[in-house]
């Protein structure tokens, strides 16, 4: 992938919907960042102490996130993350899973070093073509029923499954956690609509 087109897609995260995601998993002290681009997670940590590890398989990410977070090159299609067993508090997959080919493999990975009772938060683009196909290295697209199933087949609780999209304004009036239930408004989805958030949580074996 160019360098240039790279940083023009990986750069942008909301930091509001940033701090959103670590609202979610909180109080989360050490967490993993799958597909960690130019590592905004960690960049924008809201407790200084909260130890951030990436991977990615892109070599420009891994460098780029190095700054903020603690990273590691990975073939993510591969499903084989580089830690011990139950290392991690909580897991971001961020527009990740819509990538892969068999994307139950690294879920299965994902869990195996998830602590029991740690939280996933996963993104991926919902089953509408301008959502799915408006990147080339998009491989699949999900409705609701889909990504919740994956999830649970892979081992975890489902806790949420919302409907997420970029609402003229909504961000810069900070109106980020409003988005889900707009959405829910009939018609609103097929405007504005963009993914679907996963909030899921790793139970005991």
């Amino acid at each position: 992938m160019r360098k240039e087109h790279y940083y023009e897609r990986a750069g942008t995260l909301d930091p509001k919907l940033v701090a959103r995601y670590w609202r979610l998993v909180a109080p989360a002290k050490r967490v993993l960042d799958v597909g960690c681009g130019q590592g905004c997670f960690g960049r924008l940590k809201p407790v200084a102490t909260a130890e951030v590890f990436g991977v990615d398989i892109d070599p420009i990410a891994v460098e780029a996130a190095s700054r903020f977070e603690r990273t590691t090159q990975v073939d993510l299609d591969s499903g084989i993350l580089p830690f011990e067993a139950a290392v991690f508090d909580a897991v971001f997959a961020k527009d990740v899973l819509e990538h892969l080919t068999r994307p139950w493999i690294l879920l299965a990975e994902i869990r195996r070093v998830l602590a029991t009772g740690g939280r996933i938060v996963v993104s991926v683009p919902m089953e509408y073509p301008k959502s799915v196909w408006s990147d080339y290295t998009h491989v699949r697209g999900y409705t609701r029923d889909a990504v919740a199933n994956l999830l649970a087949d892979a081992g975890f609780e489902v806790v949420h499954v919302v409907p997420m999209g970029g609402i003229p304004g909504f961000g810069r009036l900070g109106w980020i956690e409003a988005i889900p239930r707009v959405l829910r408004v009939p018609g609103m989805r097929r405007l504005f609509g963009a993914s679907w958030e996963v909030l899921a949580r790793r139970t005991a074996d």
